[in-house]
């Protein structure tokens, strides 16, 4: 029943009902309440896709082995980090014998890349550090002598409620950084997340300095799945009419061929995001309304994985392979309906790590 309220609820989203026009929401809300006596419910449970997904998980794995140097690095600065919290996301340990080459794990190379990464403060880079030292078991208070927490903390803006002023992407790897390292989340992030989301219901990489000015710009399908996730860490609900809106967007923007990315052409990153979103936004993105003539997201995800296991950017066109791998795997790597036993309402990223 509740996905069929959420269906009733995308519904409105497409006929208006999320307008400025009150005479117009008042006229949709009757309607709404009258069909959803009607409105049909979902009898058979989903068929896991989980051998599926653990099996273009190996691949990806094992092509990031393939990438891993003597000295346990992996692509350039920085990128080891982020590369260890996306193997511990999968389930496998960045300072285990596996990941460890010679002398140095992949978390050993993280740590050596630290001081000169963190150089900035940037909080996107801290933000990648802090989640890949809280997925590790490391102790984020103290990484390579930086108190994580601390740095990303004071990033923080309450008159603006951003952790960066000019990248929503950096802004909420922070905000997702600190909820996996189990820290309260400033009030002031949601309403300044919401105030960002564009009249289409989409997010856009870059904040918009002036929201509600009536410029038309529109988001990106990156951009609105990241921001899904981040509102539902803050604390957000699912039928909150933001969290509608930004499926709303999703459902609308996804191509023919089942997936999502700019110009019209899909391709794994934009695809891999959108999965993520809808999911934490309550919704299964291989269900009938992400359908499209036999295709489902996760089937146009990994058709852009090669023999390898690397994910290409689009069909037929490489770009970043190591990029395109890295954000593929969480996608795969959450739980989906029909996975046993997990329940769709624990898909929020993984804290194991409770810092004070």
């Amino acid at each position: 029943m509740l996905l069929s309220i959420k269906q009733a609820a995308l519904a409105l989203r497409d006929k208006g009902f999320f307008s400025n026009t009150l005479p117009f929401r008042i006229l949709l809300l009757g309607s709404f309440i009258i069909g959803l006596a009607v409105w049909p419910v979902q009898a058979t449970a989903p068929t896991s896709t989980y051998p599926q997904r653990q099996a273009a998980i190996a691949a990806a794995l094992q092509y990031l082995h393939q990438q891993q140097q003597s000295d346990g690095a992996i692509g350039g600065m920085g990128n080891s980090c982020e590369s260890a919290w996306v193997i511990s996301v999968a389930g496998e340990d960045a300072t285990a014998a596996a990941w460890t080459p010679q002398n140095s794990s992949l978390w050993d190379a993280c740590l050596r890349d630290v001081p000169t990464y963190l150089a900035l403060r940037d909080p996107g880079r801290i933000a990648k550090v802090l989640r890949a030292a809280v997925a590790v078991g490391a102790n984020p208070r103290d990484v390579a002598g930086f108190d994580l927490i601390s740095l990303l903390e004071d990033q923080y803006d309450p008159a603006t409620g951003l952790y960066y002023p000019y990248s929503l992407y950096r802004h909420n790897l922070a905000v997702l950084a600190l909820y996996e390292a189990g820290r309260p989340i400033p009030a002031g992030v949601a309403p300044t997340l919401i105030n960002q989301q564009r009249p289409d219901g989409s997010w856009g990489w870059v904040i918009d300095p002036t929201p509600g000015d009536g410029d038309p710009s529109t988001g990106d399908a990156d951009t609105t799945g990241l921001t899904l996730q981040t509102l539902a860490a803050s604390g957000i609900s699912p039928n909150h009419p933001s969290m509608v809106a930004g499926v709303a967007y999703l459902l609308r923007t996804q191509h023919a061929d089942a997936g999502w990315g700019n110009d019209g052409v899909s391709d794994s990153n934009a695809t891999a995001w959108a999965m993520i979103g809808l999911l934490h936004a309550g919704w299964d993105p291989l269900g009938g309304r992400f359908q499209k003539q036999g295709d489902n997201p996760l089937t146009r995800l990994l058709a852009f994985q090669d023999a390898q296991g690397a994910f290409w950017w689009r069909q037929n066109t490489a770009g970043s392979l190591m990029r395109s791998t890295l954000d593929a795997i969480p996608a795969l790597s959450l739980s989906y309906p029909g996975d046993q036993p997990t329940p769709l309402s624990s898909f929020l990223p993984m804290m194991l790590f409770s810092a004070s």
